[in-house]
Parts: C-alpha cells; structure tokens; sequence
C-alpha cells in the first residue's frame, strides 16, 4: 500500500499541551469613588487570591510493548515463573542478544475511571456486492463498497487504587491485518473474483497489578495457517504508570497482588503415541512430561504456543483469527444479460442472464478461546493444601481447507471455501502450576492427532 505522507520516526510520540488559562473575574462595584459604573465591565489582572493546589493533580498513563521473537523462545519465557518484572528483564536480554526486538509501543494518558481509546487504522474501500458480467467472459463488476479497516486498537480503563500502588486494569488490545486475496467464481465460465482476508489477534482481560511494574499480558499469536513455517510470535507487556504534580511521601508497603496466567501448549503426535498417553498416567504434570520427553525425541512437535493473563473469576478472551470472505449469496443476472447466437433458421436468440455474487460471507479460520479460572480457597496454603483452580474454557480451532472441489463430481457454483473445525469446552479443576492434560483436537480425518 503506498502513502502519500511518510514520517522518518519508527515510533511518534504525540504529547498533547493544553494551557487553559483562567482570568479571575470579579464583580464590578456599581460605583468607584462616588462615580457609576458600567456593571458589565470586567476587572483584569490577577486574582485576590492563589489558586488551590491542596488537591493532587493525577495522570495515569497506560503502556503496552509487543515484543516479536520465536515459538521456542517464547517457550521458555513462559516457563520462567509468573513474575512480570523478571520476565521483563529477560525479554531486555533477548532484545540486546538479537533473538528478539520491539514490535510497538501504545501508550495514553487518561484519569482514574475513564475509559480511554487509542486507535492507529488503515482504511481502505473493498467490494462487498457485485453486478453479473454483461459477456460471460468479463469480469463482475462492482455494485457495493464497505469501508474496512487495519491496524491497531487499544482500549482500557484504570482505576486506581486509595494508596496509589494498585490498580484495576480493564483492556481491549486487538491487531487487524490485510492477510491477502482469495478468489471464488460465480459460475464455471465466469471469471474469478477477488475477495479480502483479514487476520485478527486480540485480547481482552482485567488484571489487578502494582503501579510503575511491568506485567505479562499474554501472547498475540498470527493466525494458524495450514502448512505454515516456524512461527514467529508476539508477547505483550503492559504498565501502569501515576504521573502526581508535586513529591509524595515514600509509598505504603501493600501485599502481594496476584492474578491467573494461563498457559496453553498445543503438541502434535502419532495417534498410537496419543493412545498410550491418555491411558496412562495422566495425573497432573505426569503427561506433560511424557509429552516433553516424545519431543525431545522428535516424536512429538510443539505446534502452538499460547497465553492469557487475568484476574480470579473474570471471563477473558483471546482471538488470533483470518477472516476469510467469500460468496454467501447469489441472484441470477436481470436485465444484465448476453444475446446468444440463433441456431437453425427461424430459432429466435437466446437470453442467458449471468449469476452475480449478492452477499458476502466471513468465516474466522484459526485460534479462539475463552476462559476463566476460579482460584481458591483463599486459605489453603495456610492449612497446608495445595492451590488448586477451577478452570473454564471454550476453544474453537477453525482451520481452512480450500474450495469444495469433490472428485468424479462436477464443481458446485457458487465456489464457497471449506472449513475444518474442532472444539474443546469443558470445567476442570487443576493445580496452580502443576501442567494438566485438556484434552485431544483431533480433526475430522484420518490425519492423525
């Protein structure tokens, strides 16, 4: 896509300067030293008295940088224990050794409370309904546009804590990116027609967090495609930071502030080797082991890395998607129509009207899921128990599998994609920090597991 206005800087930072000045306004006295005066005349200058500044003028500002570096390193940062500053500092030691660099910064100020939004878009205009063709060997044309749009979105709200060291976290974080064109034909003469694919990553969460500490906020994953390389992956940290007009005194010590990660490691093996694993020793951690052990001997492959932060008893979400369009609806050609040649004397010419593509369609190819985690008791560390969660997910994985084209039958028209899909929702009760088996997402052919 070209652009018309480009700016050097890898990263704009815009600060936003507002000076409101504010001119005391007294009421006029009707007369000054025995003379009348006009009672809508203003005094200037000074005010009688000093502003206020008893109150604390507070700005919190919202951060978020998304790192790109490998699944495997990912991994392992994942495998660090759940503390944000450390993995930070690890992440800054990716960065310096060259295995991972910035992907982007968001940042916003906004109060205590407000909701705030931070948008950075591409727009462009792409056809979502078509004319038929007025000879069956031209191109649809294009009836109707859509305005879409690509880039970032951040949104959130942040209330802040009484002592100023905590705070309540809510946000939306979503990537949306122009992943190409697929093409469908409305008819087996017609000439194929060009429709966008989207991909999509975002997450939405609530963490309860420290003021000024990085956190881990979860992984923004491109979406699955089949066949694909080695992925290279995002992980995103956010920070909350309190801006005060004037020195405080040093902070109130707080307790510790806790909140879920969630881990998914997705692996692909022989479906014998799954077999033996299930019926086995699935207690918690002993088949994540096993798994491990297969991979080390290139039995079995990590095929996804994914991970999702967010606090005791609050339904988060996670998309990395490719919404793919295609035709949902057709309308024989009226009035647009091709005049065929006669054929023995005396045969009028026929009319043949050309089916043209009414509706569009999507279909979200790739990673969706939905959870939430339940920790407690509270008190179970304290009567020598251990932590244990219950956890609810949802997980959809929608894989494309190309246009229907079955063999010995003739193709269908309108061409449509296919779509392989499979789905895991279940409650389970786990261990906090202790692996647990989920379940298999085998797909619907003999392809293995």
């Amino acid at each position: 896509m070209n652009r018309k206005l480009c700016f050097p800087a890898i990263a704009a930072l815009v600060l936003v300067l507002s000076e409101i000045a504010l001119h005391a306004q007294q009421r006029p006295s009707p007369n000054v030293g025995g003379k009348p005066r006009d009672p809508f005349l203003k005094d200037r200058g000074a005010p009688v008295t000093p502003p206020d500044t008893s109150e604390n003028l507070t700005a919190i500002t919202v951060v978020f940088e998304s790192y790109s570096l490998d699944q495997d390193d990912a991994s392992g940062l994942l495998a660090l224990l759940p503390d944000g500053p450390a993995r930070y500092t690890r992440m800054a030691e990716l960065v310096a050794a060259g295995r991972a660099r910035l992907a982007d910064v968001r940042a916003c100020s906004t109060k205590s409370g407000m909701h705030a939004a931070l948008d950075s878009m591409d727009t462009a205009n792409l056809a979502s309904q078509y004319y038929p063709p007025t000879r069956r060997d031209d191109t649809p044309v294009a009836a109707l546009l859509s305005e879409v749009h690509y880039g970032e979105r951040m949104q959130f709200d942040a209330i802040l804590g009484s002592d100023g060291r905590t705070c309540n976290l809510n946000l939306s974080f979503s990537v949306e990116r122009l992943h190409g064109f697929t093409e469908f034909r409305t008819d087996a003469h017609g000439k194929p027609v060009a429709m966008a694919n989207h991909g999509k990553r975002e997450i939405l969460t609530s963490l309860v967090v420290r003021t000024g500490e990085p956190i881990f906020l979860g992984t923004l994953n491109p979406p699955i495609a089949p066949g694909a390389a080695a992925i290279s992956m995002e992980v995103v940290f956010g920070r909350v930071l309190v801006n005060k007009d004037r020195p405080e005194a040093a902070a109130p010590a707080i307790g510790s502030v806790g909140y879920a990660e969630h881990v998914m490691m997705f692996y692909s093996l022989d479906r014998g080797a799954a077999r033996d694993l299930v019926v086995g020793n699935v207690k918690p951690g002993a088949c994540f082991a096993a798994v491990r052990a297969l991979a080390e001997k290139k039995q079995a492959k990590l095929e996804h890395v994914f991970a999702l932060a967010s606090q005791s008893g609050v339904r988060a979400r996670s998309d990395e998607n490719i919404v793919a369009h295609e035709p949902g609806g057709t309308a024989p050609g009226v009035g647009l129509t091709e005049v065929m040649a006669p054929g023995e004397a005396g045969t009028p010419p026929a009319v043949a009207a050309f089916p043209y593509i009414r509706t569009l369609s999507g279909k979200n190819h790739g990673l969706g899921l939905e959870l939430e985690s339940i920790v407690g008791p509270a008190d179970a560390l304290l009567k020598g128990l251990p932590l244990a969660a219950n956890l609810k997910l949802t997980l959809y994985w929608r894989m494309d599998t190309g246009h229907f084209k079955p063999a010995g039958i003739p193709p269908l028209y309108p061409e449509t994609g296919t779509q392989e899909q499979r789905r895991l929702d279940n409650v389970v009760t786990c261990y906090v920090g202790v692996p647990t088996f989920l379940g298999t997402l085998n797909p619907p052919r003999d392809s293995g597991v």
